[in-house]
């Protein structure tokens, strides 16, 4: 089972996004402008570090978070501004009737009041826009890995459609092969029109299975291609080597304290910690301060005019208790965060160990005991000791034993990729 899905959340958008591609229907984007122009017939050969630093470049879920960070750092500057003064303007005793009739009696009054924090309001803002952009940019790196290991998995996929379609294309050979063989026993008037009938129906397989195989080659690029926006495959093939990956290292605690995900619980608590202290500031009633004139329009008079308010904190609007609250939730995640990687280190550890022991027995026995089966029914068969079918059955097991060992083979990269992904590990060998 591939793990990739299992990830996080991120994941979802990558692919989402990967499918509708950037260019023009029917336009094709080139991969390098010094590798080659996408106009050529000529195509290129795809490495998986050009394939990721291709969609790091043009993948948009990346321009969305970087837009995201920038909105944070806008909302950090917002929050390290003072508050503005307000000016107020008002008018009474006018327009009324008797000796307020008129403008007679009007007064009118301009002031400027400003307020004042006492709670170090704005140094608790921007604490808190601060722990706020450190987890958005968290939040950045996890999607670029998130995207990093997509692309990994998408480059396995086309690597092991490509053997496939190799093993497909010995398999073809084996029936066309076999088909000659039974045609030459029959014409030395050994062979059975069933065994003609049945070598030509297991070729007609044959060839079905390696058309199915391109479709599956093509299908793997396209996908793999649109991790950078192109409508059509403008290489040729994938490059790497399909070795089993290398050793998992050991599980510890400092890698999983390392990690994106440990990181961003500790951003997410930080930030709540700053929400305490932003609510407790709040909680401090403002002092607000005014003064001005007014103008008496009896007898013309000006005089000033000065104020001071302060909310009297009778009833309880603070939002400090359930700031804690979110604080000891936002802990208590990040706990059950690292339990979770640790166990899906676990789990992707265990995988790979079945991986490797499957690809040894595979290497060790069935692989060379199904080739040298293949070998001695085939010329049994030429000799009429041995039926049709026997020889049949022994090749397709053997194509078969040499599909899964590329499957298993690429299952071991995989479940190496995801394990780096788990840890924010970022190596793009292959």
């Amino acid at each position: 089972m591939r793990l990739l899905s299992q990830t996080s959340p991120f994941m979802f958008w990558i692919l989402f996004y990967a499918l509708p591609a950037v260019a023009t229907p029917g336009q094709t984007t080139p991969l390098t402008t010094n590798i080659q122009d996408a106009t050529s017939p000529v195509k290129v050969d795809l490495t998986i570090e050009t394939a990721i630093k291709l969609a790091l470049e043009r993948h948009p879920i990346l321009q969305a978070q970087a837009a995201a960070v920038r909105a944070e750092e806008a909302k950090f500057h917002r929050a390290s501004a003072r508050d503005n003064p307000t000016v107020e303007l008002s008018g009474e005793n006018f327009a009324g009737s008797g000796e307020y009739r008129g403008m007679q009696g009007l007064e009118a009054t301009l002031s400027l009041s400003q307020s004042f924090a006492i709670g170090n309001d704005r140094e608790r803002r921007q604490q808190r826009a601060e722990a706020q952009k450190q987890i958005t940019m968290i939040s950045g790196e996890i999607i670029k890995h998130d995207l990093i290991a997509a692309v990994k998995d998408a480059f396995v996929n086309t690597l092991e459609a490509q053997a496939l379609l190799g093993v497909e294309h010995e398999g073809l050979a084996l029936s066309e092969r076999l088909a000659s063989v039974v045609a030459r026993h029959a014409h030395a008037g050994g062979g059975s029109p069933v065994d003609i009938s049945n070598a030509a129906i297991d070729l007609a397989k044959a060839q079905l299975r390696v058309a199915s195989a391109e479709d599956a080659l093509h299908n793997a690029k396209v996908k793999l291609a649109a991790f950078w926006g192109e409508t059509s495959v403008s290489f040729d093939s994938a490059i790497g080597s399909l070795a089993i990956a290398e050793p998992l290292p050991d599980i510890d605690t400092q890698g999983i304290e390392q990690s994106l995900a440990a990181s961003q619980g500790r951003a997410e608590h930080q930030a709540g910690l700053a929400a305490i202290a932003d609510a407790e500031a709040q909680a401090q009633p403002d002092l607000t301060l005014s003064g001005g004139i007014r103008y008496f329009q009896e007898g013309r008079r000006v005089g000033a005019v000065l104020g001071a308010s302060i909310p009297v904190p009778i009833f309880d609007h603070s939002s400090i208790e359930e700031a804690r609250q979110r604080a000891s939730e936002s802990l208590a995640r990040s706990q059950a965060t690292k339990l979770q990687l640790m166990s899906d280190l676990i789990l992707v550890r265990s995988r790979f160990q079945s991986a490797t022991r499957e690809l040894r027995v595979l290497d060790a026995t069935l692989l060379p005991k199904a080739s040298e089966g293949q070998r001695i029914l085939e010329k049994s068969y030429s000799l009429g000791g041995s039926s049709y079918f026997e020889l049949a059955a022994s090749n397709r097991s053997l194509i078969e034993l040499k599909s899964r060992r590329i499957a298993v083979i690429c299952e071991t990269q995989r479940q190496r990729y995801y394990y780096e992904r788990l840890l924010g590990a970022t190596d793009s060998s292959l």
